[in-house]
């Protein structure tokens, strides 16, 4: 018998160990035969060693059935990791959770030299461009700087012997927890290409919903990827426990991984961190496997053992919605405002649950043996709403049809993820051309943010006043004098506030807009005259903070939230290796990466940005957000989870009447 196929009869016989044990602990009869029907289906049929097993249910039996299984009975497919087939053909590579956290415990290939020269460009990024530090400081009690400190110095420590070995992805996540406690996601490191391009994940998504007079949220599951069967475990279940650990309250640990510049914003990335990690800027799980305890929509209580998996992203395939962004100008690469590790999520949901290939006939026909494959969402006034066609990649639209309330344009932008502003802007004047023109609902939750001017832009197309960007600062330090100064042709209109820095003590340069007055002549003003209401989330992000705070500013309708504000992130963001090469006839102050770190990279907000009119002008929006408007806070429901939105959407509907 092959290498490959021992593997995958040894990791069989674990998978019905785990099982056995747990039903000698007192799992009941109905959730241990339930989940072991799922691990034969998986394994691709009934045999009748597997059925021995679950009838008898006796480690005699188990050991027999092992022995087996490795003697090669049958020709079934065994259940190991299994790689992951997309819709394009391409395919990701899959591995235990637990065999890679074992490969990279002992892994110690960086150097201390390496090391130290990484943590030391962290540092100088803070010290000499990073807009928020004395914001941060205020607000959050923190040091970067001295952080960085004291990571050197336990470096030194520790390579000299005086505590415990240091692997490479212990001191990875050491200077990751730097960047994280900014609570910023402008600012952060990514993990070599070795880690960037990998992704731990559990085969499902959850979202967390709301019971009236109750203020602890519930965690239900929402999605299930198209190419396993998880029983009863599907869309729909709430789970209330996970690894012996109420589920909110392990929600409530994971945020403090997260970047969010609020708490509910942590919250929201940590539920999205709960079943999928990207490890390019993400700690491991803490657990190999989990036990997961769930009620059905008919009331039973059953569990749930399940492992993590680690897959490759295939190269070609890093794109959301369908297709590759479009190139860049030179221009545009200083524009961005992006939640990156929020993006990397979007799209790493996008290929597991959209782009995967389902079960095949057969393997469908055995799950329905076994198994019963039906969801508990129903059909909707969204599933049922006519979609407008031949959008972009990144925006779905189409005319609501909910009850009791007239048709309703709805717009629903995913990011902000394009390479020319004035096109997109462009499509989505088209595509309100194609919707109703009195009454329109703009869906911005979870937009983790893009290009910058693609944001403000689109505000033009909703008055006829004339727009103002919001505007953007350096902070006062000599590395941005001398950066702004070699950028005259991008940046020179910031050149004279801070060269006078110096002598009038100012800690922030002038303000002026990222967004020029000339490309606002490039899109149509006021195309759009209804009733408009902006839909937002902790998750509505940089570029997504940009348009609403000009939402607001401008006073173009209602702002509804499923929580008290947005994301908070007003910065540009910029990558370490373009701030490096953009030092033309000074000497930069930063260095290139170590050789065996060259594919590593850092970002830091280099300009924060302020509301450009009404009350909050100048305010800044970096840790304070976009407040929603007062009585608009809808906490979403039940049914909002599993009839996509319904009563959030009637709710917005109501405000704009």
């Amino acid at each position: 018998m092959s290498e490959d196929k021992t593997k995958l009869h040894e990791f069989v016989g674990k998978q019905f160990t785990r099982l056995v044990d747990r039903h000698m602990r007192g799992v009941t009869d109905e959730t241990f035969r339930e989940q072991m029907d799922v691990l034969i289906t998986a394994m691709g049929g009934k045999n009748n060693c597997y059925f021995t097993c679950i009838q008898n249910a006796t480690q005699p039996c188990l050991q027999a059935c092992q022995q087996s299984c490795l003697a090669g009975c049958g020709e079934s497919e065994m259940s190991g990791p299994r790689d992951i087939l997309l819709d394009n053909d391409k395919t990701m590579k899959v591995q235990l959770l637990s065999k890679f956290r074992t490969d990279e415990a002992g892994r110690k290939d960086i150097t201390e030299r390496d090391r130290i020269a990484l943590v030391e460009e962290a540092r100088s990024l803070f010290d000499g461009f990073y807009a928020h530090l004395d914001l941060k400081r205020a607000m959050l009690a923190i040091d970067p700087i001295g952080e960085c400190n004291v990571l050197l110095r336990e470096i030194e420590r520790r390579e000299a012997g005086q505590t415990d070995h240091y692997c490479d992805i212990d001191f990875y996540h050491d200077l990751l927890a730097i960047f994280t406690n900014l609570r910023d996601a402008h600012t952060s490191f990514t993990l070599p290409d070795r880690y960037s391009s990998l992704y731990a994940h559990l085969p499902f998504t959850v979202e967390e919903y709301y019971v009236k007079d109750d203020p602890e949220p519930k965690t239900m599951v929402t999605a299930v990827a198209p190419s396993v069967n998880l029983g009863s475990f599907k869309p729909g279940v709430q789970i209330y426990c996970w690894n012996e650990l109420p589920v909110c309250r392990k929600i409530s640990d994971i945020a403090h991984l997260a970047p969010g510049a609020n708490r509910m914003a942590r919250r929201r990335m940590a539920a999205s961190m709960l079943t999928t990690r990207w490890l390019g800027q993400m700690p491991m799980p803490d657990e190999d496997s989990v036990t997961i305890k769930y009620r059905t929509p008919d009331g039973k209580d059953l569990s749930i053992y399940l492992e993590w998996h680690v897959y490759t992203n295939p190269p070609g395939s890093d794109y959301m919605h369908g297709g590759p962004v479009e190139p860049r100008t030179a221009e545009s690469k200083f524009m961005l405002g992006v939640n990156k590790q929020a993006l990397e999520l979007q799209r790493a949901r996008y290929r597991l649950y959209k782009r995967q290939k389902p079960l095949d006939d057969d393997k469908k026909a055995a799950i329905a043996a076994v198994t019963d494959t039906t969801t508990t969402a129903t059909d909707t006034p969204i599933k049922a709403m006519k979609l407008v066609p031949n959008v972009p990649d990144n925006i779905d639209a189409g005319i609501l049809k909910l009850p009791e309330f007239p048709e309703v344009g709805y717009l629903r932008i995913h990011n902000f993820d394009t390479g020319d502003s004035v096109k997109f802007t462009l499509d989505i004047a088209e595509i309100l051309s194609k919707l109703p023109q009195d009454r329109l609902i703009i869906d911005m939750r979870g937009n983790p943010g893009g290009l910058i001017p693609a944001g403000e832009l689109l505000l033009r197309l909703f008055t006829d006043k004339d727009i103002e960007a919001a505007n953007v600062r350096f902070r006062s330090t000599r590395e941005t004098k001398n950066l702004v100064t070699d950028m005259k042709e991008e940046f020179g209109r910031w050149t004279f506030s801070l060269n006078r820095a110096s002598e009038t003590g100012s800690e922030y340069s002038a303000a002026f807009p990222v967004t020029r007055p000339s490309m606002f002549e490039k899109v149509p003003k006021g195309i759009y005259g209804g009733k408009v209401a902006l839909l937002v989330d902790a998750m509505t992000y940089s570029t997504g903070d940009f348009f609403a705070a000009g939402f607001k500013d401008y006073d173009l309708g209602v702002i509804i939230g499923t929580d008290h504000s947005t994301g908070a992130g007003g910065a540009t963001r910029w990558e370490h290796d373009q701030l490096l090469s953009e030092f033309r006839s000074t000497p930069s102050p930063l260095k290139p990466f170590p050789a065996d770190l060259k594919d590593a990279q850092m970002s830091v907000a280099v300009q924060c940005a302020t509301h450009a009119a009404g009350s909050f002008r100048d305010m800044p929006f970096e840790g304070l957000g976009v407040e929603v408007d007062r009585g608009c806070t809808f906490f979403l429901t039940k049914e909002d989870l599993t009839d996509d939105g319904i009563n959030l959407l009637c709710f917005a509907a109501s405000k704009l009447m």
